[in-house]
């Protein structure tokens, strides 16, 4: 909004106006919205896969490389012998560069994001309630690393059909408060992710 308003006054409410209907008439020409459903598969096998639906929005590809974001929030349950722990919720917040190739209707897409992670954990009730069991558990913000591929393909002008394959690699801190002491540690919360859905792009 600064940068627009800097032009309004720089050059007048007929060129800015000019300048600003093709940038328009490009940025919802390319906009969509999808609809989609994940597995996320962690590495650690005491927490449990997530199977979630969600919506996000993005661009039409374009053969070349562009800027690349992800997010996938997610919450799951966490074990151990069985035994319900707790849940974590991950909120990662990624940004990083891909590549895309445009094959007729197909569009395949490679990318490299990363950035931060934020990361809560709660116990469950029963074990806070047990004087000899943990009594917090605190998994630290973390830095994260995720490539992905993915493959969208045309189904019509406005509609498409999209899957993406991805690894998240991180590794938080973790503190374990017991009425023993704390234990600290590192702890390996990687996952990868399938997902498939559907692409609607509303201007096309």
């Amino acid at each position: 909004m600064a940068i627009l308003a800097v032009g309004f006054l720089m050059w007048g409410p007929g060129v800015a106006a000019a300048q600003a209907q093709p940038w328009t008439a490009a940025f919802w020409k390319r906009f969509g919205v999808s609809v989609s459903v994940a597995r996320v598969q962690p590495v650690d096998e005491e927490v449990d896969p997530v199977v979630k639906v969600g919506g996000s929005a993005g661009f039409f590809p374009d053969q070349g490389w562009g800027p690349a974001f992800g997010l996938g929030w997610f919450t799951t349950d966490v074990s151990s012998g069985g035994l319900m722990i707790g849940q974590l919720k991950a909120r990662p917040v990624l940004g990083g560069v891909g590549y895309t190739w445009m094959r007729g209707r197909l569009a395949t897409k490679a990318s490299l994001t990363a950035g931060v992670i934020f990361n809560s954990a709660t116990l469950d009730q029963a074990l806070l309630d047990q004087s000899s069991g943990p009594a917090s558990l605190d998994v630290r913000n973390s830095f994260a690393v995720r490539p992905a591929v993915s493959l969208e393909y045309a189904l019509f002008r406005k509609l498409a059909l999209k899957g993406t394959l991805s690894v998240l690699a991180t590794r938080p801190s973790v503190v374990l408060t017991t009425p023993q002491g704390q234990t600290r540690g590192t702890w390996n919360a990687s996952n990868g992710a399938l997902q498939g859905g559907i692409v609607f792009y509303p201007f096309r």
